[in-house]
């Protein structure tokens, strides 16, 4: 099944499953788990792409997302009269946004920052408030915003990496 399909393909699904989630961690009573984070933080280095993986393995993270999504809002899956705002974003559909230029270069950037975070100490508090930003960041990334609005994610993205780097290196030094 996965073997026609170009990974290219289901990387641009594993986007729009992100910032899916992303869309359901916002402004539910329900928040994020260190799960939910481990899972986001896999699915955007699936989504780097200078990295090789298999459709399979791909559709696989998409499944996990999805399940971590049913678990923030569990009621969309039986509402009766679905608004879509939970949906997977279809990542083409950014090209028609405004500022699609600036999204891509903040998706860019974000999926850059993901090697960093999968060594940072997922129990520190900064963890905790890089988390925020990087699903704030993706909910903006699918939402059709002016630029203003953008302008002060990238700002956040350049201390989220300057925090990054140092816990990096300091890890890499004590070693």
């Amino acid at each position: 099944m996965y073997k026609n399909e170009k990974a290219e393909i289901a990387k641009q699904q594993l986007i729009g499953a992100l910032i899916g989630l992303a869309r359901a961690t916002e402004g539910n009573v329900n928040r994020p788990t260190k799960e939910t984070d481990r899972a986001f933080i896999k699915g955007m280095r699936k989504s780097f792409p200078d990295k090789n993986y298999s459709c399979q393995q791909i559709y696989s993270q998409i499944e996990i997302l999805h399940e971590e999504k049913r678990k923030l809002v569990p009621r969309c899956q039986q509402c009766a009269s679905p608004c879509g705002r939970n949906n997977d974003f279809d990542i083409i559909g950014l090209d028609r946004m405004q500022n699609a230029q600036l999204k891509y270069a903040l998706l860019s950037g974000l999926l850059y920052t993901a090697s960093f975070l999968e060594i940072s100490d997922e129990n520190s508090s900064t963890r905790c408030e890089i988390m925020e930003y990087i699903y704030k960041a993706f909910f903006f990334i699918g939402y059709d915003c002016d630029k203003e609005s953008l302008l002060p994610l990238f700002k956040e993205l350049g201390v989220v990496q300057s925090k990054l780097y140092l816990e990096y290196f300091q890890f890499t030094c004590d070693k």
